[in-house]
C-alpha cells in the first residue's frame, strides 16, 4: 500500500507547498517479484507474436495463390493443346481440385481481412470507462510501483488536480515505463489529477501494448490527437524526447556513463500546444527511468525507428529478458511554467525548471556526479 507523507491528501494546504514527499511505496516482496516477471514477460510475447504470426500468415497466403494461380495458368496452356477427344475424368477431377482450393484460399483471405478490419475497428475506439476503471485497480500495478520503489515528490507548489495542464515526463526511457506508471495510479491522479498519456501511434498495432494504452485512456502521438484532448479539457502526458531519445546517451559515441540526455532542444511542439491553448506546462524528471533496461548499439535501427515511428532496438532487463532492472524511481514535479512571452522563452524557462529538479535532487537519489545534458 503507498504511504502518504506527510499528511492524507485530503488534508493538504491549498496547493500542496513544497518541497513534500507526496507518495512512496514499501516492500517489494518475492510475490511482487514473480507477478512482475510474469506480467513483462506476457506483455512482450503479446506485442511481438502477432505481428510476428501475422506477417507469416499473409506470406503464406500470397504463396498459396502464386502456387494455385501457377498451376491454374499451366493447366490452361495445356488443355488449348489437347483436343476434346483427349479430355479424361482425371483432368476433370484435376480442375475440380483445382477450383475447390481457390475456393479455400479466398474463404481463408476474407476470414483473415475481416479479422484485420475488426482489430484496426477496435484499436481505434476509445475504451469504456468501466474497462479503464477495472484495468487500472488490478492489483499487479501495485507489484510493479513496490518492485520498483517508485516515489513522487514535488519540488514547488502544485496547481489543483482539476486544473488542465500538459505533463512532460522526461526521460522517455528504452521503454516507456515512466510515462505509463504516471497515469495507472489512483494515488498519483489525487496529485496530479487524471491524465491522458501520449504514446507513439505505431504502439496501437501490438495488441499487448494496445490494451495498455486503451486501459490508461492513451492517444496517439500526433499533433492533432494531443490538440483534441487539450480541445476537450484533457491533460496529456507527454514524452517530449519519444522514440529519438532512446537512441541517445551512453553507450552512443560523445557521451559518458556520468551523462543523463534530455532530448528537447529542438522539441517545441508540446510548449505551442501550450500557448495555443493556454495551458501550463508541469516538468517531471523520473531518476531512474534510463536504467530501466538495457540496449545494444545496432546500427541502423535508429534511422528506421524513426521512419516507422516505432521503437526498434535490441533491449534486455534482467536475466537477459523484458524485465525492468530493480532500479527505484523517483519522479519529481517543477513548478508549473505558464505560456508567457514567446514560445522560444517558455522553452527556455521548461529547460532551466527542468535542470533546477535535477541538480536538486540528484544528490538525494545517489546520483551527485550525474549531470543532464540537454540535446
Amino acid at each position: 500500500m503507498p504511504i502518504h507523507a506527510p499528511q492524507a491528501p485530503c488534508q493538504a494546504p491549498a496547493w500542496l507547498q513544497a518541497p513534500i514527499p507526496l507518495v512512496s511505496y514499501g516492500h517489494c516482496s518475492r510475490v511482487d517479484t514473480v507477478i512482475v516477471f510474469i506480467t513483462s514477460i506476457l506483455i512482450a510475447v503479446s506485442a511481438a507474436l502477432p505481428p510476428i504470426l501475422t506477417v507469416r500468415y499473409t506470406y503464406n497466403l500470397l504463396s498459396q495463390l502464386k502456387s494455385i494461380t501457377k498451376s491454374t495458368t499451366k493447366s490452361t496452356t495445356k488443355s488449348t493443346t489437347t483436343t476434346p477427344e483427349n479430355d479424361t475424368p482425371e483432368n476433370d477431377e484435376i480442375k475440380q481440385a483445382k477450383e475447390k482450393a481457390l475456393k479455400n484460399w479466398k474463404k481463408k483471405a476474407c476470414i483473415f481481412a475481416a479479422s484485420l478490419l475488426a482489430y484496426y475497428y477496435f484499436i481505434n475506439s476509445r475504451a469504456s470507462n468501466r474497462y479503464r476503471r477495472i484495468f487500472r485497480n488490478l492489483p499487479i500495478w501495485n507489484s510493479y510501483y513496490r518492485y520498483l520503489s517508485v516515489r513522487l515528490l514535488s519540488s514547488s507548489s502544485l496547481p489543483p488536480p482539476s486544473s488542465q495542464k500538459i505533463l512532460a515526463v522526461i526521460p522517455h526511457g528504452l521503454v516507456p515505463y515512466s510515462l505509463g506508471l504516471s497515469a495507472l495510479n489512483s494515488t498519483f491522479e489525487t496529485f496530479l489529477g487524471p491524465l491522458r498519456v501520449v504514446a507513439a501511434g505505431a504502439t496501437k498495432f501490438l495488441p499487448g501494448l494496445s490494451m495498455l494504452i486503451r486501459g490508461i485512456d492513451g492517444c496517439s502521438a500526433s499533433r492533432d490527437s494531443v490538440a483534441e484532448v487539450l480541445k476537450q479539457g484533457g491533460s496529456p502526458a507527454v514524452s517530449p524526447g519519444g522514440i529519438s531519445e532512446m537512441f541517445q546517451g551512453y553507450p552512443k559515441k560523445g557521451f559518458s556513463p556520468n551523462q543523463e540526455v534530455a532530448l528537447l532542444r529542438n522539441r517545441k511542439g508540446f510548449i505551442k500546444l501550450s500557448h495555443i491553448h493556454n495551458v501550463p506546462t508541469i516538468p517531471v524528471y523520473v531518476f531512474g527511468s534510463s536504467k530501466l533496461m538495457r540496449r545494444l548499439d545496432v546500427p541502423g535501427l535508429e534511422v528506421l525507428s524513426r521512419v516507422l515511428r516505432a521503437s526498434l532496438c535490441v533491449i534486455y532487463g534482467r536475466l537477459g529478458l523484458p524485465v525492468p532492472f530493480r532500479v527505484g524511481l523517483t519522479y519529481v514535479v517543477g513548478k508549473a511554467i505558464y505560456p508567457r512571452g514567446t514560445v522560444e522563452e517558455t522553452h527556455e524557462r521548461f529547460c532551466e525548471e527542468l535542470k533546477r529538479i535535477f541538480d536538486e535532487f540528484k544528490g538525494d537519489y545517489g546520483w551527485d556526479r550525474k549531470e543532464l545534458v540537454i540535446v
